[in-house]
């Protein structure tokens, strides 16, 4: 599978993870209508997808001038009536290459270097945000951030953008990082791309989504003890809350009025199960008896809790899954994907 680059060292892997809780927050009415549709991002096999109320949307491939093989879907905002999705890939050279979606219609970013990665995106007014990582590292920096297209490289080699947020006029970024080449990885998040360092008493730790709040800041990751045990964290205004056990890692968070909502996995019994934290209290999310899981985003839409992720089946490979308020669906065929969810009015 290939969602957002997530690192949890306890289960040695590599993972290349509503509007009340968007990201770039819209706000609801106090009555909350169902959203008229959700949309899901993702993949099957090789091929790039979304899954718009349960039926699985193939995106195109291919412009005049590039065809893609290897794509994947990796994170959706919904605009209005505009639904924008990010991607990665490769070209016909087995060229990495960044990209996005506009009601279907690909894009593939201007001033992109060989091996960008696309991994998310936002819209704050005609602005669009893509975020992701380059492997040319040439200049020592690889974060990158297209605004309206153009590319702007910051932070270290390392650098990854997992997760974009625009709070008024700041941007806010987060995902995997290095405090120096040599150094242990610190958890950080970049606001109009200037490093914050989140502490965490001394334990190693990665950052990969951030959420804004009136004027708090929410961050989603996992710390990693002189053990090699990793536990699910988030920090607020820079203050870190350890909520999961060992075993555990946070991918994703958000806020709903004032609940905080942490989404990603927890050992239950040895296997990994998909989980999400309100408040602190885990709620362990199950699809059957026999299968691990996994969660990469949480949104909530008024009263219902929405996750999206995975579960993993030894014989047969991964299936994408939807869990509305604890109950899971399996919404794709065996070796798909679901990385993030979003709601359109």
């Amino acid at each position: 599978m290939h969602t957002k680059l997530l690192l949890y060292p306890a289960f040695f892997c590599l993972l290349a993870f509503a509007f009340s809780c968007k990201k770039n927050q819209q706000p609801q009415p106090e009555t909350v209508a169902p959203p008229s549709a959700i949309y899901i991002a993702g993949g099957i096999g090789g091929n790039a997808v979304y899954w718009k109320n349960g039926i699985a949307v193939n995106l195109p491939v291919s412009t005049p001038s590039v065809s893609l093989r290897n794509t994947f879907a990796n994170d959706v905002f919904i605009s209005g009536d505009d639904v924008y999705i990010s991607g990665d890939g490769q070209t016909t050279k087995k060229t990495d290459t960044a990209f996005y979606w506009k009601n279907d219609v690909l894009s593939i970013l201007s001033g992109t270097s060989e091996g960008d990665q696309n991994y998310a995106i936002a819209v704050a007014g005609s602005n669009v945000y893509c975020g992701g990582h380059r492997y040319d590292t040439s200049d020592g920096q690889g974060g990158v951030l297209w605004k309206n297209g153009a590319a702007n490289s910051f932070g270290s080699a390392q650098t990854t953008v997992n997760s974009i947020t625009v709070n008024n006029d700041d941007v806010y970024t987060s995902g995997p990082d290095e405090y120096s080449p040599s150094g242990p990885w610190i958890a950080t998040y970049y606001k109009n791309q200037q490093k914050v360092l989140l502490y965490s008493n001394g334990m190693r730790a990665w950052a990969y989504e951030v959420a804004v709040s009136g004027t708090d800041i929410y961050v989603a990751g996992s710390v990693v003890d002189d053990r090699d045990s990793s536990f699910a964290v988030y920090w607020k205004n820079g203050d870190m809350h350890m909520i999961g056990g060992a075993g555990s890692g946070a991918s994703s968070i958000c806020v709903s009025g004032s609940d905080v909502y942490t989404y990603g996995s927890d050992l239950v019994n040895g296997r990994r199960t998909a989980t999400y934290w309100k408040n602190n209290t885990a709620v362990h999310l199950v699809t059957n008896a026999w299968a691990e899981s996994e969660c990469n985003q949480i949104r909530v839409w008024g009263n219902d809790v929405y996750a999206v992720g995975e579960a993993f089946y030894t014989d047969h490979g991964d299936q994408a899954t939807v869990w509305k308020n604890g109950v899971g669906t399996i919404i794709g065929p065996y070796v798909s994907f679901a990385s993030t969810i979003a709601f359109k009015p």
